[in-house]
């Protein structure tokens, strides 16, 4: 079920007017997206849940987003799993230095009491407390 998440988040990103100019660029979301470097090798572990890059690319200037999502059920997540921290701590690092990586949770069912949270990691694998995304009106 994350992957169709995931899937329909990229969609949504895809069709915003900053992501188009981003494409403009060679920008992508990708949803899913395991490969790495020019030669389109597997990253392994790393199939990330959504991206946004510049395919074939590595640095920091074409990595923006690294986004892991998760599915929760209940009314505020503590923290991220250990296993999505350490992969988002790994693309922040060197070998692939993403401007930005985030673990978003998102309830399995619409319920009033069940928001969607987010956490940003740094660098050195350190994250922030999950944050309540503030429903639209």
């Amino acid at each position: 079920m994350e992957w169709s998440v995931s899937t329909r988040i990229a969609i949504l990103l895809a069709r915003m007017p900053q992501v188009v100019a981003w494409e403009a660029d060679g920008f992508m979301v990708d949803a899913e997206y395991c490969q790495d470097g020019r030669e389109g090798a597997m990253k392994g572990e790393m199939k990330l849940d959504l991206i946004v890059h510049k395919r074939c690319e590595a640095g920091s200037a074409n990595n923006l987003l690294a986004c892991e999502i998760k599915l929760h059920d209940v009314g505020r997540p503590r923290c991220p799993p250990l296993a999505d921290r350490e992969k988002l701590a790994r693309c922040k690092g060197e070998r692939f230095e993403y401007q930005l990586a985030i673990w978003l949770a998102v309830p399995r069912k619409v319920r009033a009491d069940r928001q969607v949270w987010y956490s940003e990691f740094d660098g050195n694998g350190l994250y922030g407390r999950p944050v309540q995304i503030p429903a639209l009106p």
